[in-house]
């Protein structure tokens, strides 16, 4: 069968299918993977639990970067009397995953009226989207803000309209107050949103005056709805004015920081692993029914071609100059200077998810100037091949975290039994499971633990104050040798065990 070039009939039906890909598998995944499975969600729900309950935030936190999320999730709980559980806080990913594809929809059909499903089909069915879109992370929430200025900028840029001069202001600031991550995007949009008013279509048939007084309302009021937050968490040293690890490790030494000549020649693969989210990085030290080196270069063979698709996108923006693929580049080079920052040892998948949507706009604009036949085949198979390990990995991610977390479901009803004053000492990605569930102060296993025999062992727990000791199924970090050792010197008690878990009392 020949593509039909002039109606793509046959192509819409494939982007169709790819869309209807996504959005089966955005579902799977949120009827799956719950959000007690992953620590990083409990963290963000803790937050919202404390805001709802006790009406704080922990401001002392340095984990706590910018706050719009938390408040955003716990006003239904304050204003409705609809009570806080795991159960009712599904539904948030449920509304900001729905509301970053109606916002994508909506700006790529602005855009390109006649060829927005590819981009489309791309935000429904990148596995980033699609596995963090189904629980409580930041990230799905600061995308919808990112696209919402996006999509400001692009009207403003087309219509010239104040409404959009007064909205602009109002989403910058909630993507910069949204995620850091979101943040480091601001700038592309302010300078984007600033040239229109100083160079655009629409500001030259304005007077001197009024141009300067659109650009001091613009500039005043994203500063008055910025600067308070991120002053008083300078004044505070929390947030991103906290002690930046990676930062300090990527200035003092290169190597160390991943930034060695090996690395950046391998810097191209590596980027379309973690793009991706090749499976063999996000689940960790998993057994797979296969090589994971011939799989990854399977998975490279086929969505590596799909990622120069996007390149090929905004490149042919920028040669057409374009404004939007101007700031699609900004946005790109931002979230490189991320990457590198914190890429001390891989590139960290999840910073990339606020900007993942507007790249949409590059996949759209690739299948608009692609006119080889047999180049647009041959991608489309690819893509649709890229939408297939989608589905079956996310899938595959949801049931395997469900899995783990229901083995420990019974370990966490155990240790909610024990005393208020106990302290648990478990493996870091059960910590927070054990203090959001199980109600207990837990203390997160430290990798010099593994260095000491059963007498400093005995002594450290002692001294932090740690009356338990819990044993997971999952990435259990302890040396069992000394946990017999400290068994048969009876300084420990066996308190309990199941076929996953075991928790032992420190006498």
């Amino acid at each position: 069968m020949r593509f039909n070039l002039d109606s793509l009939s046959l192509e819409q039906k494939l982007f169709a299918a790819i869309l209807a890909i996504g959005l089966a598998a955005r579902l799977f995944c949120l009827f799956v993977l719950p959000d007690a499975a992953l620590s990083d969600s409990l963290y963000h729900l803790g937050i919202t639990r404390q805001l709802v309950e006790a009406g704080t935030l922990p401001l002392d936190d340095p984990a706590l970067h910018v706050p719009l999320y938390y408040i955003a999730t716990a006003l239904p709980f304050m204003a409705l009397p609809v009570p806080f559980t795991l159960a009712s806080a599904k539904l948030f990913p449920l509304a900001f995953s729905g509301l970053q594809l109606f916002l994508a929809f909506v700006l790529l059909r602005r855009i390109f009226p006649k060829n927005y499903l590819p981009g489309l089909a791309f935000v429904a069915v990148h596995p980033l989207l699609v596995i963090f879109g189904a629980v409580n992370y930041v990230e799905t929430f600061a995308s919808i803000f990112v696209l919402l200025c996006f999509y400001i900028y692009w009207r403003f840029a087309q219509t010239g309209e104040r409404i959009f001069l007064y909205a602009m202001p109002f989403a910058i600031a909630a993507a910069a107050l949204s995620k850091l991550s979101a943040t480091i995007l601001v700038p592309a949009f302010f300078l984007a949103f600033l040239y229109e008013l100083l160079k655009g279509k629409h500001a030259s048939g304005q007077g001197k005056q009024e141009r300067v007084k659109g650009i001091a309302l613009f500039v005043a009021l994203t500063a008055l709805l910025i600067i308070p937050w991120f002053a008083f968490s300078f004044a505070n040293g929390t947030g991103f004015f906290a002690s930046q690890q990676d930062l300090e490790i990527a200035a003092s030494s290169p190597a160390v920081a991943g930034l060695s000549p090996e690395s950046l020649l391998m810097l191209p693969a590596g980027f379309n692993e973690s793009f991706w989210f090749f499976l063999s990085r996000s689940i960790g030290s998993v057994s797979l029914p296969f090589s994971p080196s011939a799989a990854f270069l399977l998975f490279s063979v086929v969505t590596g071609p799909v990622l120069i698709l996007v390149f090929y996108g905004l490149t042919k923006g920028l040669a057409s100059r374009e404004r939007h693929s101007i700031v699609l580049l900004l946005c790109f080079a931002l979230m490189a200077v991320l990457l590198a920052a914190r890429g001390t040892k891989f590139i960290h998948s999840r910073l990339m998810v606020p900007a993942i949507p507007l790249f949409g706009i590059a996949v759209s604009n690739a299948f608009v100037h692609l006119r080889n036949v047999n180049w647009r085949r041959l991608l489309l198979f690819l893509f649709l091949l890229t939408a297939l390990y989608s589905l079956a990995f996310s899938c595959f991610y949801s049931m395997h975290f469900a899995q783990d977390n229901s083995r420990h479901l019974p370990l966490y009803e155990f240790i909610k039994g024990l005393p208020q004053n106990s302290v648990v000492a478990v493996h870091p990605n059960k910590a927070r499971q054990v203090e959001f569930i199980a109600g207990r102060a837990a203390f997160p296993y430290k990798a010099a633990f593994s260095e000491m025999d059963s007498s400093q062992l005995y002594a450290e727990l002692n001294a932090l104050g740690i009356t338990h000791v819990a044993a997971t199924c999952y990435k259990n970090p302890w040396g069992m040798q000394a946990i017999d050792e400290m068994l048969t010197l009876e300084l420990l008690g066996q308190v309990y065990a199941d076929e996953c878990s075991t928790v032992y009392m420190v006498k």
